[in-house]
């Protein structure tokens, strides 16, 4: 879902003297239906276990290398949002005071939302089986049938920022009327 809006308002007070206000609002959310991806953890099989011997293991658990439980992954945007909103404020004012001055004065206001929780919502258990794990610091590790990894990536958070901008301004042309 998105959304865009946007206005401008002009207003001459005096000849030399003038009034800008713009405003917007901007909006996206790309959440995700939570049906869009698998709603419980994902077993895999990193190598096969086929080469136990029936009874060794139960058969159900009895599969090729590459097998997992779900086709459908765990990864989700469950939450994907930013907005941003804006008012800017200007005025021009026209003066002669030794030369032409053109005054500028404004403000402006902006405000930025986003938050986002995007990644594996539940973990994947990948087996290998009748394998042994190599540490990085040299030991090998195994337990009686292999061993497993869990693996679960997520990005959580929220941030937000509201910002001022203030600035005045004077072109000055000297000798002019």
């Amino acid at each position: 879902m998105n959304h865009l809006v946007s206005g401008n308002v002009d207003w001459v007070i005096r000849p030399s003297f003038f009034v800008n206000a713009t405003a917007g609002w901007m909006m996206y959310d790309t959440t995700q239906p939570e049906n869009f991806a698998t709603a419980e953890p994902i077993r895999a099989y990193g190598t096969s276990n086929l080469t136990y011997l029936p009874g060794e293991i139960p058969d159900s658990l009895r599969q090729a290398s590459g097998w997992q439980n779900f086709t459908k992954s765990t990864n989700l945007s469950a939450r994907q949002y930013y907005a941003r909103t804006f008012l800017n404020l200007n005025t021009i004012w026209y003066k002669q005071a030794g030369g032409q001055h053109t005054f500028k004065f404004g403000v402006r206001y902006e405000n930025i939302q986003n938050e986002m929780s995007t990644g594996a919502q539940y973990p994947t258990f990948t087996y290998y089986w009748n394998t042994a794990y190599n540490t990085s610091d040299g030991r090998t590790l195994r337990g009686k049938y292999g061993y497993w990894r869990q693996r679960q990536i997520t990005t959580r958070g929220e941030a937000s920022s509201d910002n001022w901008s203030l600035w005045a301004q004077d072109s000055w042309s000297i000798g002019t009327s």
